[in-house]
């Protein structure tokens, strides 16, 4: 009797005991599940992207004027490294990193290509067929082939020869070289009411995009033109390859310069090319070209300049797009035509946009200061104009005219 009751109780307890487990197991399982789904929504919350360029903006002002922080921001400083924002003792959003004099607020990707895309609009170097490269440091080794003559070789050295059977190989190597991009600093800071910033931060959106990126657009190009190389990138119209070609008349732009520009661009990179002028070229360039003195003239202008009146972004000259900017030099002055293959200035992007405030700087006038912050860099992919096989004068992927003789 004794041993059946202890069994009884023994089955009893084991039961208990089975049934306490499962209750403590679902019970932990139903916990462990609800903090992962909590963990899951705080990692999707942080996750969020900006609904608009001024939403970004609007945080950017709560973190570093109410300290309120935004796990959606990320701080990038000038030697790459990233933080978050975090919460001091105070309550007070922070950054795990601290802050520098050149860093900012990465641009959300989303946001940053609706600026490039609306810059691109305005912008006549990179959406042309300029070769971008990312710069994972602050410089940049390019390999290019120096190459400044091919009248007794090709490719800077390479020689090949028609060779007779049992005879001696002879010797070629071409003469390699590099080009070096340093990554430049272009900054700009613009400033908005405190009223404005908070009233209409999210209606601000398609303003500030547009005027922000055509603002970035025109800095960069100008650059890309002029630029002197020092502190900045080095342009088109100042590089040591680019083919100058003299004007024939001081006013005005005639077949004949158009036809001694052509001449002077590669064979290899007529296919790429792009015509650039300045706007005011453009009344030269119908009355000009199409009231040549000759009927000679006037046929080969009519061939040569594919006018189009219902686009005129869609104009041709020598079956290559004619852009018709500010940026080249004023009519009839240095610069003012170029004829340039893009596709051999090379562009290193080290740091996209970033961007960060201040309230201090314009605190007595209620003003929020945005500074903007990119670094990049820009050359010629080739060192010099070539002498060609045959013939005496030098060409280049880059042409521009010059003022008469």
């Amino acid at each position: 009797m004794q041993d059946a009751l202890d069994a009884s109780v023994k089955q009893i307890e084991d039961t208990l005991t089975a049934n306490i487990k499962g209750a403590v197991d679902v019970q932990i399982k139903e916990a462990l599940s609800a903090k992962a789904e909590a963990e899951k929504k705080e990692a999707d919350k942080a996750d969020e992207k900006f609904k608009s360029f001024g939403e970004y903006l609007h945080s950017i002002v709560k973190m570093r004027r109410d300290g309120v922080p935004d796990n959606r921001l990320t701080y990038l400083d000038s030697k790459g490294n990233l933080s978050k924002p975090s919460v001091n003792a105070h309550g007070k959003a922070t950054l795990v990193e601290g802050t520098d004099s050149a860093g900012g607020f990465i641009v959300p990707t989303i946001q940053n290509m609706a600026i490039i895309n609306e810059g691109l609009e305005s912008a006549i170097i990179r959406p042309n067929g300029a070769f971008a490269v990312p710069m994972v440091s602050d410089n940049l080794s390019y390999p290019r082939v120096n190459e400044t003559n091919r009248t007794a070789s090709v490719k800077g050295g390479i020689v090949a020869y028609w060779q007779g059977e049992g005879s001696t190989y002879t010797e070629s190597e071409p003469v390699f070289g590099e080009i070096k991009l340093t990554a430049k600093k272009l900054m700009g800071y613009t400033k908005i009411s405190d009223e404005l910033m908070a009233d209409s931060a999210i209606s601000l959106d398609p303003f500030l995009r547009r005027e922000f990126a055509e603002a970035w657009a025109w800095f960069e190009d100008i650059a890309f033109l002029r630029g002197t190389g020092s502190g900045q990138p080095l342009g088109i119209l100042n590089a040591p390859c680019l083919v100058s070609v003299t004007r024939g008349d001081t006013d005005d732009t005639i077949l004949q310069d158009i036809v001694n520009i052509w001449s002077r661009v590669s064979v290899a990179s007529r296919s790429k090319a792009v015509w650039f002028m300045n706007h005011e070229n453009l009344p030269k360039m119908i009355l000009n070209m199409h009231a040549a003195n000759t009927v000679t003239n006037t046929y080969g202008a009519q061939m040569l300049w594919q006018q189009n009146i219902y686009d005129p972004v869609k104009s041709q000259i020598f079956g290559r797009p004619v852009i018709f900017t500010e940026k080249m030099g004023a009519q009839g002055t240095v610069g003012d035509i170029g004829c340039f293959d893009l596709s051999r200035y090379l562009i290193g992007d080290r740091q996209g946009l970033t961007i960060d405030l201040s309230n201090q700087v314009y605190w007595t006038t209620g003003h929020i200061a945005f500074r903007f912050t990119e670094r990049v860099d820009g050359q010629p992919m080739v060192g010099s104009a070539i002498t060609p096989y045959k013939g005496s004068a030098t060409l280049s992927p880059f042409v521009s005219i010059t003022e008469t003789s």
